[in-house]
């Protein structure tokens, strides 16, 4: 008997549940226009810190005393207020926000256009069970964001923007906004990274960013914009990191090569003391077999290349290093080679490379030396470092001795 006085109860509590819920909507919000901001205020009351009251005070500034809201802009701020209800939220902070967006873009006339379906979004999400409260309340703060400062995301340490106030809400399966023709930016404290010239959608739910072309230049690595620069074609960007890597990448570089190189560009905030100490942007060229004559005065190139922020890198492997050939006087002097040479307008460095002398028809070899090679005075220096195999001692076949 107790069973089913207790199986009873449940499934009195089970479909009476709707009605219990909607009854406490009719308590906190009648649907009364009149009544709304006093049924608004007496909500924001029950869990008010100065954040809440400063954006419930231009809220109803707006409402009362400027009659800045039609009658149907006033219908669709209580449902979608009760639709909040329903999804539990709160005065703090989900109806801070959304009194905050509303007073922002009734306070920006100039961007209602721009904004024109994102209450469609919002209806989408209240009417979707699956979707939680905080994808709601994401939504909240990003339209606000977009309306304040064009800004696609913002934590307390990054933040992604647009240079221009034009997009378009689309709402169908989700929720993006269509972008034409805008710089995208990331900030992070006082540095910064940006594609110009690009295009995309952004999926305020999912914080991704769907672009398609723009330039990156390599300004920031002290090289002016015409001279090094990639051109993009395809990428995403998950806008919660400050860095994002695109294939398919086009790179041009007037200094060293006379055509663009296709490769995979990669870029982050990071903060450079001086250009020269740049690491980004990157670019990795999908080439890896190139032979370049003449890479300076009297040396040559063989292996793959890559440009990491202020340095131009040969880059090797295990199966085959980059190697550079010195000459003098149009003979072969000198073959370093090495995974990894870091080329500058006025140096060669590597801190690991394999060192042949050449002597004729013989040579002192090495297996591990640094290298520093100084470009305007051809000064070559060679020296062990702590690696085990810089401890090793040179090959001379010439005298048939290790040195």
């Amino acid at each position: 008997m107790k069973h089913f006085r207790f199986t009873f109860l449940i499934l009195c509590g089970f479909y009476l549940l709707p009605y219990l819920v909607n009854g406490q909507e009719s308590r906190i919000f009648s649907g009364d226009l009149s009544a709304f901001p006093t049924e608004l205020s007496a909500y924001i009351q029950k869990n008010v810190n100065s954040e809440s009251q400063e954006a419930l005070n231009r809220f109803l500034t707006l409402w009362t005393v400027d009659s800045a809201f039609s009658q149907s802009e006033q219908e669709k701020i209580v449902a979608t207020s009760l639709g909040l209800i329903r999804k539990n939220a709160k005065p703090h902070p989900h109806f801070t926000h959304y009194l905050n967006f509303l007073t922002t873009l009734k306070n920006s006339p100039d961007k209602l256009e721009n904004f024109t379906g994102w209450d469609k979004g919002m209806d989408m999400l209240l009417g979707e069970k699956r979707i939680t409260l905080q994808a709601t309340d994401r939504y909240m703060v990003f339209i606000k964001q977009l309306a304040d400062s064009n800004t696609l995301y913002r934590t307390a340490t990054i933040e992604w923007k647009i240079s221009q106030p034009k997009y378009t809400f689309i709402v169908d399966s989700t929720i993006r906004i269509i972008v034409k023709n805008t710089a995208l930016i990331c900030n992070v404290r006082n540095d910064s990274i940006e594609i110009t010239g690009t295009e995309g959608e952004f999926y305020p739910l999912t914080t991704m960013w769907k672009g398609e072309g723009g330039i990156v230049t390599w300004e920031r690595a002290g090289f002016k914009k015409d001279q090094v620069y990639v051109r993009l074609s395809k990428y995403q960007i998950n806008m919660t990191r400050a860095e994002y890597t695109a294939s398919d990448a086009v790179f041009v570089n007037k200094l060293y090569f006379d055509a663009p190189l296709k490769g995979v560009l990669t870029d982050r905030v990071k903060y450079n003391k001086t250009p020269g100490d740049a690491d980004f942007p990157q670019f990795d060229s999908y080439q890896k077999d190139f032979r370049i004559k003449d890479l300076y005065k009297d040396i040559n190139f063989e292996g793959g290349l890559s440009m990491q922020g202020a340095k131009l890198v040969g880059t090797g492997n295990r199966e085959k290093q980059a190697k550079i050939f010195i000459t003098r006087r149009d003979t072969l002097v000198l073959v370093a080679s090495s995974n990894y040479f870091a080329f500058k307008s006025d140096r060669i460095n590597s801190s690991t490379a394999g060192i042949l002398i050449k002597l004729k028809k013989d040579s002192i070899f090495h297996q591990g030396l640094a290298l520093s090679y100084i470009v305007p005075t051809r000064e070559l220096t060679l020296f062990r470092t702590d690696d085990f195999t810089s401890e090793s001692p040179y090959y001379n076949s010439y005298h048939n001795i290790d040195m």
